[in-house]
């Protein structure tokens, strides 16, 4: 399955990926609590 996932990075920017599979899906979760536990 096929997913565009974008979140805001520090600074203001928007990251965005495409994703595919589950385990994409987990490094994007990892991904997306790290830019919010960082201020």
């Amino acid at each position: 399955m096929l997913h565009l996932v974008c979140w805001v990075v520090g600074g203001g920017y928007v990251s965005c990926r495409i994703l595919v599979g589950r385990r994409d899906e987990v490094v994007l979760l990892t991904s997306l609590v790290f830019a919010l536990s960082t201020p």
